[in-house]
């Protein structure tokens, strides 16, 4: 596993600064959580997290890289980000939303793996899931989970 941390972040909107000269490191394999007041920047954050917002200043890193080095698939293989107000089919099950972030891991035509179940198994036991494998996500006790060692 490899550390997240932010070094020196400046972020906002236009010519609002949300998130200033912040700095936090993300331990590895812990469940993190971001509080604040609304408007603070916590969602400003989490998409920097993500890469989908471009900070003004400082970085965002994933061990000895900077995200913005990374390329799209080698990130996606390493971060997952369901947001708080995610664009799932309704329908869509527990198993079948957690066997989308399988996606940065196949190749192209490639068919479902033993290797590709057992990542998705491991997930639901990991987040204690397992029994809402077959629920619509909608019905689900944790609709947003962080999985730690996630391959």
């Amino acid at each position: 596993m490899l550390d997240l941390r932010v070094e020196n972040l400046c972020a906002g909107y236009g010519a609002k600064t949300v998130l200033n000269d912040l700095s936090v490191p993300i331990p590895p394999g812990r469940i993190t959580a971001i509080v604040g007041a609304n408007g603070c920047g916590k969602s400003t954050l989490l998409r920097c997290l993500a890469r989908l917002h471009r900070p003004a200043s400082g970085q965002v890193r994933l061990g000895n890289h900077e995200l913005g080095a990374l390329s799209t698939a080698a990130l996606s293989r390493r971060i997952g980000f369901l947001p708080q107000f995610p664009q799932a089919p309704a329908g869509l099950r527990v198993a079948s939303l957690l066997a989308l972030g399988r996606h940065p891991h196949r190749r192209l035509l490639h068919r479902w793996s033993s290797e590709d179940e057992e990542a998705v198994q491991e997930a639901l036991r990991l987040t204690d899931l397992t029994e809402f494998a077959s629920n619509p996500w909608t019905r689900c006790p944790a609709a947003s989970v962080s999985v730690p060692g996630w391959r």
